[in-house]
């Protein structure tokens, strides 16, 4: 008889212990669900549409109003036999004229424009031309932001999520990566 008092209050306790951790399971999938649901009131679910958030130091996917406080990378592509989009690649860069000639082979050429503070970074293989374009830089940034490249050229390739890291290295700020 004791031992059939003792077992059953090992049952009765291994019950108890089950039914704690269940009802503490579902306290916890609550609190996760009202965390959940609570994101929209602590504005960290973005509300405009067309925007996503990004981690790290980016700001949204969606051009905002350039202003001077914003430093932006964009990527244009363009065929090198498609005349009309090389045109629209290369309008903007200074010297463009000598530069369509190059085109047709492997090329890496990197352009300052003064004027417009803007860093252009062109890359072609021959058959795709790719155009990097960087704002909102002083001149002494761009040219951080080209030694930091050049140290890892040959062992990444260029794209606006590296140049993107690269530049919020530099400047310690955002970054707006445009389409």
């Amino acid at each position: 008889m004791i031992s059939q008092t003792s077992e059953a209050r090992a049952d009765r306790s291994t019950a108890d212990s089950v039914a704690a951790r269940r009802q503490s399971v579902r306290a916890m999938l609550r609190t996760v669900m009202l965390r959940e649901d609570n994101r929209a009131a602590c504005g960290q679910v973005p509300t405009e549409p067309g925007r996503e958030s990004m981690g790290s130091l980016w700001k949204s996917r969606a051009v905002p109003d350039a202003d001077a406080g914003t430093v932006m990378v964009r990527r244009i592509d363009a065929r090198a036999d498609d005349p009309v989009s090389l045109a629209r690649l290369l309008e903007p860069l200074p010297e463009s004229d000598e530069l369509r000639a190059r085109l047709r082979d492997a090329l890496f050429v990197r352009a300052w424009d003064e004027d417009a503070k803007r860093d252009y970074w062109v890359r072609s293989d021959g058959s795709l031309v790719t155009c990097f374009v960087l704002s909102g830089l002083t001149l002494k940034q761009a040219a951080a932001v080209r030694v930091r490249w050049d140290a890892l050229r040959g062992r990444a390739s260029i794209t606006e999520d590296l140049l993107a890291d690269l530049i919020a290295r530099e400047t310690g700020g955002p970054v707006t990566l445009a389409n």
